[in-house]
């Protein structure tokens, strides 16, 4: 009966605060966070999964699994194990709107470089019986968190999990007269409220542990998310095929000469600038750390990377090797590499992640007409084209996810690449030509000729006009 007292006083309380708010997703929620419903089935409780890539990352085909802890049961005054278990533990991978959530088919939305992907779970006190009136605490945090695999790892994966944590208490009434039980039905959730017990990025800007949040799910159809949010963050490379760019490369730049002027030795100057995207931390932090992490791009012909040193001299190459010891460039982000390359040949990235953004320019090449294509998930943009007395610049592409294609996630080549065509064809020429020769002559004769003729006829004509 004590408990009761104290349950009745909770509107009490409130009545003033909550005539006075503002419509919340329950029925009523005051400023102390306590969300109440006018009858035994107005409380909805849920959790939102908020999964951040760069943007052209494939979701991943992972499930996001939370926990519900019971913490005290009437403040400690009644067993633990009078707290039954919530829906927080359900497995069914086929369907995202759930408590174990899926991010698998779920359009995301995009601001920036970033593709936000929104998952609500049902109901997580949808069918749970509660033995009797009281007070019930739960903490819920995430679990079963993604591991996360360092750059150096081929391929790599980062995951920033969720740290975020929830205090949910739920508030259990005894059934009466006015308050529409079901059949059978001898208590009901009168009201919870939940409080951030660990903060992440999930939480507004000045939250504090210790905040109450609304974990009640709202209009999901209209955008309404629960207040008890977990974020995390996913970067991945495009590259099965580890460290080596003969069985994959994330990222390709090529060169090839067409025309029948087109000199195929002749070696063009190009220019790159590579750069994480903003959820790319490990490589972000690296570089706040003052010790950056490298991309590595090697000169690739006939399939092979380019290991003759002499050779690779016309390509700019600057002397560096990759800890294998296979010459290559070591590119820093942000910092624009020269390379050259002549026909045939391609500098190949085995490291840039999905959502990493580069620029391409090639220097101008006078007596050829350049264009490129650039290729993003293997799907071909269209062909642009310059002028050959000024440099051609892709401006800021972005490296996309192989598997947004459904392809053989092991053939990685030709998935992003930036390809340069120069062409120097025969103009077509005003002058004569050697196969004309014989036709003028005849012509030239012939003309001579009725020349001769005319001027043979007019001194006749004179002749027999002087003999008359």
């Amino acid at each position: 009966m004590k408990f009761n007292k104290a349950l009745l006083a909770i509107p009490l309380a409130m009545g003033l605060d909550v005539l006075g708010a503002a419509p919340a997703h329950a029925d009523n929620i005051n400023t102390d966070g306590v969300i109440t419903a006018s009858d035994s089935n107005g409380i909805q409780v849920g959790l939102t999964k908020l999964l951040e890539m760069p943007i052209g990352t494939a979701n991943p085909d992972v499930a996001f699994t939370f926990a519900a802890t019971p913490v005290s049961v009437d403040e400690g005054n009644s067993p633990i194990q009078d707290a039954p278990n919530l829906n927080v533990e359900t497995v069914d991978p086929s369907n995202p709107i759930m408590t174990t959530l899926d991010s698998t088919g779920i359009d995301g939305s995009t601001e920036g470089d970033v593709t936000t992907v929104t998952m609500n779970s049902g109901d997580i006190l949808q069918g749970v019986v509660f033995p009797h009136a009281g007070t019930y605490q739960y903490t819920i945090p995430e679990t079963n968190l993604p591991s996360s695999n360092f750059p150096g790892d081929t391929p790599y994966i980062q995951w920033d999990a969720s740290t975020a944590q929830y205090t949910l208490t739920v508030y259990v009434a005894n059934c009466t007269a006015d308050t529409n039980c079901a059949d059978g039905q001898s208590v009901y959730v009168y009201a919870v409220t939940d409080a951030i017990a660990k903060l992440d990025a999930s939480n507004p800007d000045g939250s504090s542990v210790g905040d109450k949040v609304d974990p009640t799910p709202g209009d999901q159809q209209a955008g309404g998310q629960s207040g008890m949010v977990f974020t995390n963050k996913y970067v991945k490379t495009n590259n099965s095929g580890g460290n080596d760019p003969t069985t994959g490369q994330t990222l390709s730049i090529s060169k090839t000469v067409t025309g029948a002027l087109g000199d195929q030795t002749k070696y063009f100057n190009f220019s790159v600038t590579v750069n994480p995207s903003s959820l790319d931390v490990t490589r972000i932090q690296s570089e706040t750390e003052q010790n950056p992490i490298p991309y590595y791009a090697y000169i690739m012909q006939d399939g092979a990377i380019v290991t003759d040193t002499n050779s690779l001299l016309n390509n700019g190459w600057d002397g560096n090797a990759d800890v294998q010891g296979r010459p290559c460039f070591v590119i820093y982000a942000g910092t624009p590499q020269s390379f050259s390359l002549k026909s045939g040949q391609s500098l190949a990235f085995v490291d840039t992640a999905v959502g990493t953004s580069y620029d391409v320019s090639e220097a101008t090449a006078p007596g050829y007409d350049p264009s490129y294509t650039v290729t993003t998930s293997q799907t071909q943009g269209s062909v642009v084209t310059g002028d050959p007395n000024t440099s051609l610049d892709t401006g800021s592409q972005l490296v996309g996810d192989n598997t947004t294609t459904g392809i053989d996630t092991a053939d990685t080549l030709g998935i992003n690449s930036a390809d340069y065509v120069n062409d120097r064809s025969v103009n077509p020429l005003t002058g004569l030509t050697m196969s004309q020769l014989p036709f003028v002559g005849l012509f030239a004769v012939v003309l001579l000729a009725l020349v001769a003729f005319i001027v043979v006829r007019a001194r006749a004509g004179k002749k027999a006009q002087a003999a008359a």
